[in-house]
């Protein structure tokens, strides 16, 4: 690479849509500016996405609804605040995902993505 990169993180709990910005450098010290926008989702907000995702892949509707159950209690469970239950209910969903992989339903593509948001959410139910 010619040029150099920093790369700082950050992290939060505050759900929302927040402007983050930088510079990137090339080795002549030549600059640009950027700012982009990044919307944190709350558990909820993104197992809802999750649910929209799963209905987005025109499955049978049985199949369909095997997936978005998980999902929908998942959801219950949060409601309730009992949050282990809810990550138990995601962890059912990817088991769910990977019998349908198994049985050539999704491809290996489909389900990393949602087996990943899955898990995501699982992570985020953790420290909410």
């Amino acid at each position: 690479m010619d040029g150099s990169l920093q790369c700082k993180s950050s992290s939060t709990n505050t759900t929302g849509t927040f402007s983050v910005g930088g510079t990137i450098r090339d080795k002549d010290n030549g600059a640009n500016s950027y700012t982009v926008s990044v919307t944190v989702l709350s558990p909820q907000q993104a197992a809802t996405t999750l649910r929209a995702q799963v209905v987005a892949l025109n499955l049978s509707a049985g199949r369909t609804k095997d997936l978005t159950e998980k999902i929908d209690e998942a959801l219950r469970k949060l409601a309730q605040g009992k949050k282990n239950d809810a990550q138990k209910k995601l962890q059912d969903f990817s088991k769910k995902v990977n019998d349908l992989v198994r049985d050539r339903i999704l491809t290996a593509a489909q389900s990393q993505v949602l087996i990943d948001t899955a898990n995501r959410i699982i992570a985020a139910i953790a420290v909410s």
